[in-house]
């Protein structure tokens, strides 16, 4: 299971302002989310994971999560019984900051979306302590914090496109980035 980019679950999401150069010319991993149950308006528990080569299904549990490692025939057999799926490719990155202590570093993805949201990108910044977090300055092609936005909840996103949440986003300040990332 995916604890963040710090294996902690400590982290802060920031729509991005552009993505960072070192990510354009980078490989991702392609990341395909599959909701269960299939209907919009009823909140999703339980997700099917292709995560690169690695397959598994998690169930949200409400305090806790579990997962569970799949085949790729058992994924692909979950795969077709749902619609509602969210495709992105996710780049590792480190975010340096100058700072008078030095030069922390902090593990990032940067979550490119694809398919029905495309022009939609995030950057999940990781942390080791919730005061790492709570001190940082993000860099400049970092936009918005997204916490607690409802609609960009993932399970959320796998029910919608990005027409469909522009002027949630606009209001954010966000402007989509182009297809070329």
């Amino acid at each position: 299971m995916d604890r963040g980019p710090a294996g902690t679950g400590i982290e802060a999401t920031y729509l991005a302002r552009e993505v960072p150069l070192n990510c354009k010319r980078a490989q991702g991993i392609r990341i395909e989310d599959v909701y269960f149950p299939d209907t919009p308006s009823v909140p999703a528990t339980l997700r099917a994971r292709q995560l690169g080569n690695r397959y598994e299904l998690t169930k949200d549990l409400g305090a806790t999560i579990s997962a569970v490692s799949l085949t790729k025939a058992e994924y692909d057999c979950l795969r077709v019984a749902s619609q509602r799926r969210l495709i992105r490719d996710r780049y590792r990155h480190t975010v340096t900051k100058e700072l008078p202590a030095g030069k922390p570093k902090y593990p990032a993805d940067v979550d490119v979306f694809r398919g029905a949201l495309e022009g939609l990108v995030w950057i999940t910044v990781g942390f080791g302590t919730t005061g790492q977090r709570d001190r940082f300055t993000p860099p400049d092609y970092c936009g918005q914090k997204v916490a607690g936005e409802a609609f960009l909840a993932e399970h959320a996103l796998a029910a919608t496109s990005y027409k469909d949440i522009a002027r949630q986003l606009g209001r954010m300040g966000y402007l989509r980035l182009g297809q070329d990332t």
